[in-house]
């Protein structure tokens, strides 16, 4: 399916910039690389992620982990006090 775009002047000056380093074969490589960047931007971790990763990271290094038993009785007891709060509101 063929598109056809109408770019405000600042955009459209924007692709014949980056059109003249040479570094794109045609508008549509341009914009291809464009989208992968802001796919790959989209599904980047963001510093609370990753400073949580870590931190599990170091966990499991000091052996501070759970088996999976132990995290799903966790969840049952957790789940049991929630819904004991909630009927007591």
């Amino acid at each position: 399916m063929a598109m056809q775009l109408t770019l405000p002047p600042d955009i459209e000056a924007l692709v014949e910039n980056r059109m003249a380093t040479g570094a794109y074969t045609d508008v549509e490589d341009l914009l291809r690389c464009a989208l992968e960047v802001l796919v790959e931007e989209e599904h980047s971790l963001t510093p609370e992620e990753v400073a949580h990763i870590e931190e599990g990271c170091q966990q499991a290094l000091r052996g501070e982990v759970k088996s999976g038993e132990q995290v799903r009785r966790d969840m049952v007891e957790f789940k049991r006090h929630w819904l004991r709060e909630r009927a007591l509101k």
